[in-house]
């Protein structure tokens, strides 16, 4: 899939993260509806979640 201006992003945060399968299985799933979105994990812990949260 080739993400562009067009989707939208749906998105996790978590520690750890890094071994969630979630965002093929997300993915997968939303392209095969014809979904305009894209699933991404975020690995943020404790001491970075106020700044993710702004960067929002």
């Amino acid at each position: 899939m080739d993400v562009t201006a067009k989707y939208e992003l749906i998105g996790l945060m978590a520690y750890p993260i890094r071994h969630s399968l979630s965002p093929e299985m997300q993915n997968k799933a939303l392209e095969k509806a014809g979904l305009p979105y894209t699933y991404m994990a975020f690995e943020v812990d404790n001491t970075t979640f106020a700044s993710a949260i702004e960067g929002l």
